[in-house]
């Protein structure tokens, strides 16, 4: 038996960051149960990192990493530091990152759309913007790439 609420906060104290980050928007493998079921909700690998003074005036989350092989990571259009502005077209300005996880998570094949803000990451690119649609699905390769 593992109790996996002392790893994920194991787990977050090692990467540093708050506990909504690793599970708004990031998925780990399932049981094989839910995964030859296809049910559960799962994101689109992409670990966020809220802004060290959240403002009710801004948006507040920004790409930390992207899990290796998750949708994100695959589009090969978003950035680590790229700004997370509008989500299936509604605005996020204000939200903090535990406000995300509902809108950004869901059914295995379902789709999403997500605005972003290039961040610096980008010559020449900074501030213009994006969308982006990805279809969420399990993490099964892990591991991620950018930085932490």
């Amino acid at each position: 038996f593992v109790n996996t609420n002392a790893m994920d906060d194991f787990l977050r104290s090692i990467v540093g960051l708050p506990s909504a980050a690793l599970t708004c928007c990031t998925s780990t493998r399932p049981g094989e149960e839910i995964a030859q079921s296809g049910k559960g909700m799962c994101g689109v690998g992409i670990i966020f990192k809220e802004k060290e003074r959240p403002s009710y005036n801004d948006c507040n989350c920004t790409v930390h990493a992207l899990s290796v092989g998750g949708p994100a990571e695959n589009s090969k259009q978003i950035q680590v530091g790229d700004t997370l502005a509008r989500i299936d077209g509604r605005s996020v300005v204000g939200l903090r990152l535990q406000d995300l996880g509902g809108s950004i998570l869901g059914p295995v094949g379902s789709s999403v759309a997500l605005e972003f803000v290039r961040g610096p990451a980008w010559p020449g690119g900074q501030g213009k913007t994006y969308t982006v649609e990805l279809h969420r699905q399990w993490n099964t390769i892990g591991g991620r790439s950018g930085t932490i």
